[in-house]
C-alpha cells in the first residue's frame, strides 16, 4: 500500500504527454503534483511503500512497488517477502516450499546416488574423509567433539570413552532406584 496519495514531480519532454492523457496541465520543468497512481507502471520514482504484513515503511522505486503488488495482489517488503513465496510455492507445488515435494527429494536421491554411490553424500566415505580432513587443517583434531570454543575450553568437556562411562553410571543408579512395588500391571 502507498503511503502518500499525491506526490510531486518534475515534468519533462519525456513524461508531459503521459500526463497530459491523464487530464493534468503539466509545463515543462515545472513540479506537477500528481496521484501516486497515475505514476506511470516503469516510473523511478522513488514513493514510500508500506509492508501490508509488518506495516513497515520502505522507500522504493515505483516500478519495483508495481512488479511486487503484481504477485499475488499485495506489496510486502524484503523481511517478510518469504510469505509470497510460500503463497507461490503452495500454487505451483500444493506445498510452502519446493524441498518438500517428493519430485524434489528423488531427483536430490537420484543425484546423490549418481554423484557419489550414496542416497546422501553425508555417508559416502570420501565425504567422511574430506570431513576429516577439514577439522584437522582447521582444528587440530579429527573428532568433532574435541573441538574447542573460542573461549579456549572443549566443546564438550568429554571424550567418546568418558561419554559411554557417564551413560553406563545413569543407567546403573537408575536401576538402584526403581522401585517395583510402584509398577502397576494393567495385564491380567
Amino acid at each position: 500500500m502507498l503511503k502518500d496519495s499525491t506526490i510531486n514531480i518534475n515534468i519533462s519532454y519525456r513524461n508531459k504527454t503521459h500526463y497530459l492523457k491523464l487530464g493534468y496541465k503539466p509545463i515543462i520543468g515545472e513540479n506537477l503534483t500528481i496521484k501516486t497512481i497515475d505514476l506511470p507502471s516503469s516510473s523511478h520514482v522513488v514513493i514510500i511503500a508500506i509492508c501490508e504484513i509488518c506495516q513497515s515503511e520502505n522507500k522504493i522505486k515505483y516500478d519495483k512497488y508495481i512488479n511486487n503488488r503484481e504477485r499475488h495482489n499485495f506489496y510486502s517488503c524484503k523481511k517478510c517477502s518469504r510469505h509470497k513465496a510460500a503463497l507461490s510455492s503452495i500454487q505451483k507445488y500444493g506445498v510452502d516450499n519446493y524441498s518438500k515435494t517428493d519430485e524434489y527429494k528423488k531427483r536430490v536421491e537420484k543425484k546423490n546416488m549418481l554423484k557419489y554411490g550414496y542416497k546422501t553424500n553425508l555417508i559416502a566415505p570420501e565425504y567422511q574423509k574430506d570431513i576429516k580432513m577439514k577439522l584437522k587443517k582447521e582444528y587440530g583434531t579429527e573428532n568433532w567433539y574435541e573441538i574447542r570454543n573460542g573461549n579456549g575450553s572443549r566443546k564438550n568437556n568429554f571424550t567418546l570413552d568418558e561419554n559411554i562411562f557417564n551413560i553406563m553410571c545413569e543407567i546403573s543408579f537408575s536401576e538402584d532406584r526403581y522401585n517395583e512395588s510402584l509398577v502397576v500391571d494393567d495385564h491380567p
